[in-house]
């Protein structure tokens, strides 16, 4: 699709952008892009339903949702794509090296239709970047977890983002009466955001100001690359039970004949 478009000379948008377009992920952008964060190095984001899962807790849905023919995966596909979505727009774009996956279908009561029902439930992936930073991603369906810190984390060198809270690093050292460094005591301060005065268009607004203009759409072909490789590469992962690089996920792909499923879960 990307290539198509560019291609075809027109502008191609995704629409979980749309977690982009506020002031709070400028400012926080700003600081990581620009390094006040210092060297970022680690993030993770954690999002868990009780039980939220498509025509088996939830109804209403396509009978596509539990397919992966169809769907391509499930919580990732569903729930995860917007959050990978917003991290890699947060994180400067950074591009995806390798990818590692483990997912998960059993959650009690299991689903009990007659359609097709080959996707995660639950999935944790680590995706290492090519510029040295890692990232975390856990999402589920359905899980039995409660009271467990959710949100986006994300760890500098000079300070963090816990949500969408910043804290940076005021610490200093204790010396001797000589005045000799003995003990460096840290202190995390909660910090305000620089917020920008400027408006934000919401994803409609992005994507016709970007053609009618040289912009390209906050969530651009490049981008919505990106989080696919993350989504598709989760999932290869997690069925092949190691850890693939980018390079291989697209030379397995090129071996898919169609229609597929996507990488399905037993």
């Amino acid at each position: 699709m990307r290539d198509a478009c560019d291609a075809a000379g027109v502008k191609l948008a995704y629409q979980s952008g749309g977690t982009c377009l506020d002031p709070t992920s400028y400012a926080i952008r700003d600081y990581i892009t620009s390094g006040k964060l210092g060297d970022v190095y680690y993030g993770r984001l954690t999002s868990f339903r009780v039980r939220g899962r498509p025509n088996v807790d939830m109804f209403g849905f396509g009978r596509w949702f539990l397919n992966s023919a169809y769907s391509g995966g499930g919580t990732v596909y569903d729930t995860g794509v917007y959050d990978i979505n917003r991290s890699i727009y947060l994180l400067g774009s950074p591009q995806p090296a390798t990818i590692s996956g483990i997912a998960y279908r059993g959650m009690l009561p299991e689903y009990a239709g007659e359609e097709i029902n080959d996707v995660e439930e639950h999935i944790s992936i680590l995706v290492r970047f090519t510029n040295g930073m890692s990232f975390t991603y856990e999402h589920g369906w359905a899980s039995n977890l409660a009271e467990h810190p959710q949100g986006i984390f994300i760890f500098g060198s000079k300070g963090s983002f816990s949500g969408n809270k910043l804290f940076m690093e005021k610490g200093e050292w204790h010396t001797d009466d000589q005045g000799n460094r003995r003990r460096y005591q840290g202190n995390l301060v909660e910090t305000p955001l620089d917020m920008p005065k400027q408006s934000f268009p919401d994803k409609f607004r992005d994507f016709l100001n970007a053609c009618n203009s040289a912009a390209q759409p906050v969530s651009n072909g490049d981008v919505g690359l990106k989080v696919t490789e993350i989504m598709s590469g989760s999932l290869l992962s997690a069925k092949l039970g190691r850890e693939i690089s980018v390079e291989e996920l697209y030379e397995i792909e090129a071996l898919r004949t169609e229609p597929t499923p996507g990488w399905p879960i037993p």
